[in-house]
């Protein structure tokens, strides 16, 4: 188990990475592109209309296409998209499209025959699948520096560029702390069990957050250090640009 999830741990945080080091050369329309794409996340979020989703899928396949360099990384997002889904779905199968306020009413739906629908299920994979895809195919054509730079010359804009960037640097090394951490606590284990293991990663969880606002406090105090303005929109580790 905690090998599926190291390898499952590796690919996010080297996926977000790519997001966060590639650059587009050359003027392209990045705020356009922006605002379809975050459009488009929404609709399918909180929508059912169909054939909006099917847009969303059919501009998803158009950045895929334009940007075919990436297209192992967005068919590796898409494939844990699906499997998050897939996962994170299945009470839909036993407790139809509602959710069951008691343990009784959740067995009464299980018995009563028509109440469990499939249709419900199969759409909210598809909607948590589909939804993220249009901003990741869209950052993975701008990649995030050309993004946050183009964020950056619009004043409402500016602050969340800059606090959007901290968060995308903080996800990698995060996880990877985590990974650490993980793995130093397994190799003290002389018991493997699924039971210990999953112990010995509630723990990580306690380390992690203690960390992860320490070093954020320290790296917004760095970048205020060696910037004239508090929201600089190109942050990296141990460095800071401001153009």
């Amino acid at each position: 188990m905690h090998r599926i999830l190291e390898a499952f741990l590796r690919d996010i945080a080297g996926l977000v990475d790519k997001i966060n080091t590639y650059t587009l050369r050359g003027e392209k329309q990045t705020i356009p592109l922006l605002a379809i794409s975050f459009t488009l996340t929404l609709i399918v979020s909180v929508s059912d209309v169909y054939p909006l989703w099917m847009a969303a899928a059919l501009y998803t396949l158009t950045m895929t296409i334009i940007d075919r360099g990436h297209l192992k990384d967005i068919a590796k997002t898409l494939a844990y998209l699906l499997l998050i889904a897939l996962l994170t779905g299945l009470p839909i199968l036993f407790t139809g499209s509602r959710g069951a306020s008691s343990l009784g009413e959740l067995l009464a739906r299980i018995e009563t025959p028509g109440t469990i629908k499939p249709i419900d299920y199969a759409s909210f994979v598809t909607r948590i699948t589909l939804a993220p895809l249009p901003v990741v195919s869209t950052l993975y054509l701008l990649g995030w520096p050309s993004t946050a730079r183009s964020l950056y010359k619009y004043k409402p804009t500016r602050k969340l560029a800059a606090l959007l960037s901290l968060t995308i640097i903080q996800i990698p090394r995060t996880i990877r702390y985590a990974l650490s951490v993980m793995l130093a606590r397994e190799a003290r284990l002389f018991d493997h069990g699924l039971r210990r293991e999953w112990r010995s990663l509630s723990t990580v969880v306690g380390d992690l957050l203690i960390h992860s606002v320490e070093y954020s406090k320290q790296m917004q105090t760095a970048i205020e250090a060696r910037t004239f303005t508090k929201y600089p929109y190109e942050v990296g580790e141990g460095h800071a640009t401001n153009n």
